[in-house]
């Protein structure tokens, strides 16, 4: 009976310290659990708080990579255009009046609003028009400067005038919100005389309107420096620069810009040209070693060739594999050759070299 009893005891001793055995796992385990959810809790807090150790980089331009052309594509890929010599004051940068007769001029209104019609300058005069070459690069540059500095204080004074339209005569009259104010005649001054350049479409003067009927002359000063330094990349340049009076025989003007096309007017920014030495410095390019430019949007080659004393000229223009030519734009320079401008495409360019360089103080 005692041996039962005593059994029994020992029975109960060992489930207690079994239960404790157990019990005491349990609680270790669940301190376990909760210390280690509170570091991964922890960890987590961390971990989201900190920025990552490397960002991946981002282009914040796309642009084509600077490219050299494929001189066998040039020489095994080409065909020859006549040019007549009536042309050798035509085009971009010649100094022909434009012909009227022939069409290709739009009103300068029509580049006066962005895309969502809104007005972001205006005309003081009416009657004003530029070559339809020209309009759309106006319209991108005007766009761009008011995004940029959200005026729209800008006035295009001078362009293009019909010749059926004198000064002396009465026109319709609008202020820089397109209000209507009245039907009458400007007084003629020195002053509001259009330099002859405006003859051939591709020229325009800015003036700034400050309110209360006060306009003044744009200058490259506060905002509107802007133009003088971005116009290049519409196509646009500075037609008389400061220190260039010696190759333009014009006096520095800040308000005057000429439409020259985007190869042109990089390349006049990039080597610090006015349009007198740009036209001199092509020369020393022809079609077999060209100036090529990487603009945003696409590679240019650049060349000249000289015109004959008589006759036509041939020039030479690459060509696809399968014979049908780059597009390409030929201008005269107003004096004794053609400058020819060429857009390329890929199976003329040659990956990672920019630019044929020449030393533009050969030209002082």
């Amino acid at each position: 009976m005692q041996n039962k009893r005593k059994d029994n005891t020992n029975a109960r001793l060992f489930a207690m310290k079994l239960a404790a055995a157990v019990l005491s796992a349990a609680v270790i385990l669940l301190i376990t659990v909760v210390f280690v959810k509170t570091a991964v809790k922890k960890d987590k807090k961390e971990i989201k708080s900190k920025p990552p150790e490397q960002l991946p980089e981002v282009s914040q331009a796309e642009s084509i990579p600077d490219r050299s052309i494929d001189e066998d594509m040039l020489k095994n890929n080409f065909t020859y255009y006549a040019v007549g010599p009536e042309q050798l004051h035509k085009g971009l940068l010649s100094d022909e009046s434009f012909d009227e007769s022939g069409g290709g001029l739009l009103p300068i209104f029509n580049a006066l609003f962005d895309k969502d019609g809104s007005q972001i300058a205006s005309l003081e005069d009416n009657t004003l028009k530029c070559h339809s070459e020209m309009i759309n690069p106006l319209n991108q540059m005007l766009t761009a400067f008011y995004s940029s500095t959200k005026l729209r204080t800008i006035l295009i004074s001078k362009a293009y005038q019909p010749k059926t339209v004198q000064q002396s005569e009465a026109y319709d009259h609008y202020d820089i919100y397109g209000n209507y104010l009245g039907y009458y005649a400007d007084p003629i001054t020195e002053d509001s005389e259009p330099c002859a350049e405006h003859d051939n479409g591709f020229s325009i003067d800015f003036c700034v309107y400050d309110g209360n009927d006060k306009i003044r002359q744009l200058t490259a000063e506060d905002k509107y420096s802007w133009f003088e330094k971005n116009c290049y990349k519409y196509g646009f340049i500075l037609r008389y620069p400061e220190g260039k009076e010696q190759f333009t025989q014009k006096e520095y003007c800040p308000a005057h810009f000429r439409y020259v096309g985007k190869a042109a007017a990089n390349i006049m920014h990039e080597k610090g040209l006015c349009l007198e030495e740009f036209a001199e410095l092509i020369k020393n390019y022809s079609y077999d070693k060209p100036l090529t430019v990487n603009t945003e949007e696409k590679m240019y080659m650049v060349y000249y060739i000289a015109a004959p004393e008589s006759g036509d000229t041939l020039v030479q223009i690459p060509t696809y594999r399968d014979g049908e030519m780059l597009p390409f734009e030929i201008s005269g320079n107003s004096a004794d050759g053609f400058i020819i401008t060429v857009s390329l495409d890929d199976s003329f360019t040659l990956k990672d070299n920019a630019y044929t360089e020449l030393d533009s103080s050969s030209l002082s």
